[in-house]
């Protein structure tokens, strides 16, 4: 089953606040990552304390771990950093549960220069490696070699991405024409649905 479908024009859906996974749900949003600018905006809320290592969205190639993006929060105090190329955690944050944050991520290669912006304030860092992984982005989880790991439990309001500045997905959540939550993308007028087991909750 395709994770991503063209809705029918003529039939409406209605816009919802969020939709929420809990860890067995994840999307796979079809973004190949490749030598060049790239942005991941993120409107969204932790609903509790984590404990364990797990991503808000990635792709990596662990042979070797030089290849990979992606953004994670993990440990009890929810600190969250983003893992691009072959460095781990960079410009961490600390987020408290139920509470909504704008975060955004952005990429500079080949000059490796990483951007980060958490609710206005915006910090800058380099990595080393590649962040050509050849596998597309997954939210809700990472995608290490087509296989979902670190399943996340992540209330999603929203979510945009741009490539050399240009405006590639603005998603958010809705229910389709079977009243099956998903998030739309307003750019390409396509659903993104759940790829694992359950559903999503909403609101």
């Amino acid at each position: 089953m395709l994770g991503y479908t063209k809705p029918v024009p003529s039939v409406p859906h209605v816009l919802i606040e969020y939709i929420q996974s809990d860890k067995g749900q994840y999307l796979d949003l079809g973004l190949l990552w490749g030598n060049t600018q790239y942005k991941v905006e993120l409107d969204f809320l932790l609903p509790t304390p984590s404990n364990a290592q797990v991503s808000i969205l990635g792709s990596r190639n662990d042979t070797p771990s030089t290849a990979r993006f992606g953004s994670l929060y993990f440990g009890s105090t929810n600190v969250q950093g983003v893992w691009v190329g072959s460095a781990s955690n960079r410009l961490p944050n600390t987020f408290v549960s139920m509470t909504r944050y704008l975060y955004s991520v952005e990429v500079f290669q080949p000059s490796l220069q990483l951007v980060t912006e958490l609710d206005g304030v915006v910090r800058t860092s380099t990595y080393t490696g590649l962040t050509d992984t050849g596998i597309p982005v997954y939210l809700f989880g990472a995608n290490l070699n087509d296989n979902i790991v670190e399943r996340s439990a992540i209330r999603m309001y929203g979510f945009k991405s741009w490539s050399n500045n240009v405006l590639i997905r603005d998603m958010v959540p809705v229910l389709d024409m079977t009243n099956r939550p998903a998030l739309w993308d307003k750019v390409n007028d396509v659903y993104y649905y759940n790829q694992g087991t359950g559903e999503f909750t909403y609101v």
